[in-house]
């Protein structure tokens, strides 16, 4: 157990100064970053009430649009006779069009639907579209 205090006076020194050198800079860096992350998240925290305060955030609930969409979908892919292949895959659908231009891309986002385009393949993320799809 005291086999430290046995030690040479040199070895001791030795293992002081790793000490100090080594250790002891770790640990005080750790204490920064933690001091950091800590005065970050209070003011983020202080935003956020500040936000809700002034009532600039939207609760989630109120955004969230109904499950049951009256919307027709298909129709912003340029009609029936732009679409060629539609195929679902659980919440994405992949529309192959004949025109890529006559897609109405604004009303997608709008509707809150995810949209990437590959050639003439419009890949589109949205349950309310998937659920609309599976039921045609």
């Amino acid at each position: 157990m005291l086999y430290f205090l046995s030690i040479e006076p040199n070895a001791k020194l030795v293992l002081m100064v790793i000490g100090i050198c080594c250790i002891l800079p770790i640990l005080v860096i750790g204490l920064i970053l933690l001091g950091k992350i800590i005065y970050k998240h209070r003011i983020n925290m202080r935003k956020l009430r500040e936000m809700e305060k002034n009532g600039d955030i939207v609760k989630e609930k109120k955004a969230k649009k109904t499950k049951t969409s009256n919307v027709n979908y298909l129709a912003f892919f340029g009609g029936d006779n732009n679409i060629v292949s539609i195929s679902k895959n659980l919440s994405r659908v992949s529309v192959e069009v004949k025109d890529v231009k006559l897609v109405d891309f604004d009303a997608l986002k709008n509707e809150g639907i995810g949209v990437m385009v590959t050639r003439n393949t419009i890949k589109c993320s949205s349950q309310a579209f998937a659920d609309q799809i599976s039921d045609k």
